[in-house]
């Protein structure tokens, strides 16, 4: 689908804070609320989402607004197809333990690509809810633009 990427990185805010981007990068910034992590300039876009680190569990609770959901799948997807001459895609969440390791895992999963992760730790700890959304959304992506050429 994006012929130039090659790797995802998963970092902490505080990583990404001070993570010189090179030319060709695109960023995902996630907070948990409307506002905007101060990241170095040369980016050659980035997408800044607000969501919590909730799970299922939250799902009719009066959470729904803050969880994460399709529209901010579907948001990554369209920011790394915008860029077909990019070569990395690094994500950030606070931490670096949840939110960002799950969106980057169904990135490398989604594109086939190199993985890392920062200094936060370890992949199991992995938001459950947001890597099941980005692969079920990455799959009607792929379903609707093959039917599309189909027709």
């Amino acid at each position: 689908m994006s012929a130039g990427l090659v790797s995802v990185v998963a970092l902490s805010e505080a990583a990404a804070r001070r993570y010189i981007p090179t030319p060709g990068e695109l960023c995902v910034s996630i907070t948990d609320e409307e506002r905007e992590a101060a990241l170095r300039p040369g980016w050659a876009e980035v997408l800044r989402l607000h969501f919590y680190d909730m799970g299922d569990e939250y799902v009719g609770r009066g959470y729904d607004a803050d969880l994460f959901g399709e529209r901010h799948a579907r948001a990554i997807y369209d920011l790394i197809l915008r860029h077909p001459e990019a070569h990395t895609v690094v994500v950030h969440c606070h931490a670096g333990l949840c939110r960002s390791p799950a969106v980057a895992w169904a990135v490398k999963e989604t594109f086939g690509l190199r993985v890392s992760i920062g200094e936060a730790g370890a992949w199991g700890a992995r938001n459950a809810r947001v890597y099941r959304i980005m692969l079920e959304t990455a799959r009607r992506m792929l379903a609707s633009r093959s039917m599309e050429r189909a027709s």
